[in-house]
């Protein structure tokens, strides 16, 4: 499909909407929330010593809903304001649709996570390749999100099933239209999760291709979640696969990765990772958390100068505003 067609094709998905909403009536329902995390981490590895830090960002949240009928309007904000001076934005999107049917969103945003880690306060991996090749775990997250530019279209008309084609408008060199496609099918009766997608990224930057698929389910305070996921990289000649299970008991949760990565030249080096965590109130306030967090992970078939084993452990403070 030519650049000129998919701007045409791009430019009609946006614009007919717009003529329904046109006539709202304006509605009050702008809502502003937030939150304050601090994290106190401890991380080893096999080349040095134990270095301690700590970390954190305030988050500044605005959205708004406004309703005609059927039809909708909303949009949301976020900035994070980091401990070391640093200022990002998080999220920032407009979407419009017909509730329950279809939705649009245009803008910086993360779609469907299609490896879901339970509970991710603090997950690091041994992927220190040195002067060899590193293992690879791979999220089917290259098309998620977020970056410069996203446009996704949702449809929800069918029972209990959600259909979501998400992309990455612009690239990484900023001359393609689309540089990135990713279709996930989801589907959830209250009992189960399942989901299924695949992604291809061809920006200038990176060529790969993905797939992954997600199994989770729960009985009373206990869930668990499966997670594969299948790799591709041409631009680096290399593929990757990615095992993940969790397990979540009330406010603990456990869980693990394992990578086996393939390249096409020198050493395929794999990858074990665990972590887990407990989030637990403070002083019986609801909006105030502590969470205990660890992972311990170790690679092997990597360099002789490779961080082949990384421990860490974080101790993460909420507050909900």
């Amino acid at each position: 499909m030519s650049k000129l067609t998919n701007t045409i094709v791009m430019g009609a998905i946006l614009a007919s909407p717009f003529g329904v909403l046109q006539a709202q009536t304006p509605q009050p329902g702008i809502n502003f929330s937030g939150n304050v995390e601090i994290d106190n981490d401890a991380i080893s590895t096999d080349l040095e010593d134990t270095q301690y830090s700590q970390g954190g960002r305030v988050k500044l949240q605005i959205d708004g809903r406004r309703d005609m009928g059927d039809y909708f309007a909303s949009a949301k904000g976020e900035v994070l304001a980091k401990v070391d001076g640093s200022t990002v934005t998080e999220d920032s999107w407009i979407m419009i649709g017909k509730t329950r049917v279809w939705n649009v969103r245009v803008g910086h945003y993360e779609n469907t996570h299609l490896f879901p880690e339970g509970r991710d306060t603090i997950i690091e991996h041994a992927t220190d390749g040195g002067s060899g090749n590193a293992p690879v775990p791979y999220e089917m997250d290259s098309v998620r999100g977020r970056f410069s530019g996203g446009l996704r279209l949702r449809i929800q008309s069918v029972e209990n099933w959600l259909l979501e084609l998400g992309s990455q408008y612009g690239g990484g060199d900023g001359e393609e239209v689309f540089g990135g496609i990713r279709p996930v099918a989801v589907y959830n009766n209250g009992e189960i999760d399942l989901r299924i997608g695949f992604e291809t990224r061809d920006d200038g930057v990176d060529d790969l291709s993905g797939f992954g698929v997600s199994f989770g389910s729960s009985v009373g305070d206990v869930g668990y979640i499966l997670n594969v996921t299948s790799l591709d990289d041409k631009e680096n000649d290399r593929e990757s696969t990615t095992f993940g299970a969790n397990i979540t008991i009330g406010e603990f949760v456990l869980g693990a990765y394992v990578v086996d990565t393939d390249y096409d030249a020198g050493d395929d080096p794999s990858l074990t990772t665990v972590y887990a965590s407990y989030r637990q109130q403070i002083a019986e306030i609801d909006t105030l958390y502590i969470t205990y967090a660890m992972s311990s992970s170790s690679s092997d078939d990597v360099a002789a100068d490779a961080d082949d084993q990384v421990d860490a452990v974080r101790i993460r403070l909420n507050y909900e505003f």
